[in-house]
């Protein structure tokens, strides 16, 4: 899903580790990203398939803020979660090319 996300709307790996849920503008279909390069705020179209795919995968972890929760709890501890997911982890992911 981190990925799918990333690739859909051409995120950078940290403006996609930081995506809240308040961030997400379903009426219009975009999402704003915080603190872009330059250290610029900027609006990214929302594709539909997106915005869907990220409501279910919202469903399964209900964090009030985080997008993308870290699971250092497991998956009954990401509703509580403060951080994002792991950088570290999902660039080893990337480099493995999984």
């Amino acid at each position: 899903m981190f990925f799918f996300t990333l690739y859909s709307m051409g995120l950078r790996l940290s403006e996609g580790l930081a995506l809240k849920v308040a961030d997400i503008d379903a009426v219009r279909k975009r999402e704003h990203v915080r603190d872009s390069k330059g250290n610029r705020d900027r609006r990214v179209p929302l594709p539909a398939a997106t915005l869907s795919v990220q409501r279910r995968f919202w469903t399964t972890h209900r964090n009030p803020e985080l997008m993308f929760p870290n699971r250092l709890g497991g998956l009954k501890g990401e509703h509580a979660a403060r951080t994002p997911l792991d950088w570290g982890g999902l660039q080893k992911t990337l480099q493995s090319g999984g």
